[in-house]
């Protein structure tokens, strides 16, 4: 093992060896060695970590490298940096700050455990770690000695960030120094993982809050997990059940069965130790019923109806307004037909059924002067006179019209006895029939060859009148 106790090395003069190996633990073989080293050109002292290349593979010192280079990059309050680096005598080494408060594990020592801050101490841990571990960087061998404390502020340091490798060589050629603090996977060979990381964190926080060393609080933490009383004078106090459950999934054996990351076990720890208010989930506000969607059928249903009430509410007041005329199949007619004029075929006005036969006198020419009664078989017959028209019984004819409205019939004037035949039927003054109108029997008329027009011949009739 290289000595630089005493020795110059570059800036830098070499102290003692500060390990934390005193005594039998000096000789010990170990793949690392911290001294005490002051600035030549004078200032505040550091600590040099010398690693023994000797000891190490080639891949293990190509992944020494990285994994160092990346921590050198890392700025978090709470992790020790890097203040250089280099190589003496084909070991590399590394610089840092000289932290004379000392280590967790020096106050464990001392008997100064009581005046720790477990919360505060344990959410200053969780911090760096959790920071390391989002950077693909785990410690490996987390323990109270990888803790320490900036004599400035108080606050927690923590070392060896990085180095899982050189863990893992020495923990081959030590055996199981630092084994309680370590995962049951790494104890068995496997590489330190984020839960790994987790594990020891869970040890050191049981070991804080029960003031007992680390084997037996793990010892204390299984039995009172399964209910088993557990008895120990030096037990500062008794953890809660909220906290024995953190620290008991923190600790799982099984890395499945632990926290996703440690600062949700540190958030656990802290509700436990009443540091932390719980996080209620709000109950779920009665959210409105969402609206349903019509399906596309309907959707097409509706806008057809709306242009077809468009349309519709466009055509009506068109036709009022004779702008537009209906075709034929319809029903329409001119543009007279929708002002209250009809055209000139009765059969649209009524059923040849319920035609009224009516006498209208025809003044035409060639009419012979002849008054015109119309039969039944001629009621399907348009009635003319004076147009080609014939009026709307319910409408009121206009002056100029030249029909007269179905009603009493107007009695023609009595026929002279010289020149006028008896009538072949008497009007009647009944109103328009509902139905087909029966034929009035003729009335008899005087036999014309005995009656004489002479009122002085023996055969001489008195002429009937006209009712």
């Amino acid at each position: 093992m290289l000595s630089l106790t005493g020795k110059q090395l570059g800036a830098y003069q070499i102290g003692g060896r500060i390990d934390g190996r005193p005594g039998p633990d000096a000789a010990r073989p170990s793949v690392s060695q911290v001294f005490q080293a002051t600035p030549s050109a004078g200032g505040e002292a550091v600590a040099i970590k010398v690693f023994s290349a000797n000891l190490l593979s080639p891949e293990s010192r190509a992944r020494l490298r990285d994994s160092l280079r990346v921590v050198s990059q890392l700025r978090h309050s709470g992790a020790a940096p890097i203040l250089g680096s280099g190589v003496v005598e084909g070991q590399p080494y590394i610089v840092m700050p000289y932290f004379t408060a000392g280590s967790l594990a020096d106050r464990y020592e001392r008997g100064l455990a009581s005046s720790l801050n477990p919360s505060e101490l344990l959410n200053e841990l969780s911090a760096v770690l959790d920071a390391a571990h989002q950077r693909g960087i785990v410690h490996g061998a987390l323990r109270p000695s990888s803790l320490l404390f900036d004599p400035e502020t108080g606050s927690i340091r923590l070392v060896g960030l990085g180095e899982s490798v050189i863990f893992s060589a020495e923990r081959a050629q030590t055996g199981a120094d630092g084994a309680i603090y370590a995962a049951p996977e790494v104890t068995a060979g496997l590489d330190p993982t984020p839960g790994a990381d987790q594990y020891s964190f869970g040890v050191v926080a049981a070991e804080m809050l029960t003031g007992l060393p680390a084997e037996h609080a793990l010892g204390y933490l299984r039995a009172r997990s399964v209910g088993r009383p557990y008895e120990n004078r030096n037990l500062r106090t008794p953890l809660t059940a909220q906290t024995l459950l953190a620290l008991s999934k923190a600790t799982a054996a099984a890395p499945g069965q632990r926290f996703a990351t440690v600062g949700e076990a540190n958030r656990s720890l802290q509700i436990a130790l009443g540091k932390l208010a719980p996080v209620i989930a709000p109950e779920p506000a009665d959210l409105p019923e969402a609206p349903r969607i019509r399906p596309r059928r309907r959707r097409a249903a509706a806008a057809v109806f709306v242009v077809l009430l468009l349309a519709l509410v466009g055509i009506v007041p068109a036709l009022a307004a004779g702008l537009i005329e209906l075709p034929a199949w319809a029903g329409g007619g001119s543009i007279e037909a929708t002002n209250g004029q009809l055209s000139s075929d009765s059969s649209i006005l009524l059923p040849p059924d319920e035609l009224q036969p009516a006498a209208l006198g025809d003044t035409s020419e060639g009419s012979g002067g002849e008054m015109a009664t119309p039969s039944v078989g001629d009621a399907a017959q348009p009635l003319t006179g004076g147009d080609s028209t014939l009026a709307d019984p319910n409408l009121t004819a206009t002056p100029d019209s030249g029909f007269q409205l179905p009603g009493p019939t107007p009695t023609p004037p009595a026929p002279s006895p010289t020149n006028s035949p008896a009538p072949t039927s008497a009007p009647t003054d009944t109103p328009p029939p509902t139905s087909a109108p029966t034929p009035t029997p003729a009335v008899p008329t005087p036999n014309v060859k005995k009656c004489k027009d002479d009122p002085t011949h023996p055969n001489y009739c008195t002429p009937t009148p006209s009712p």
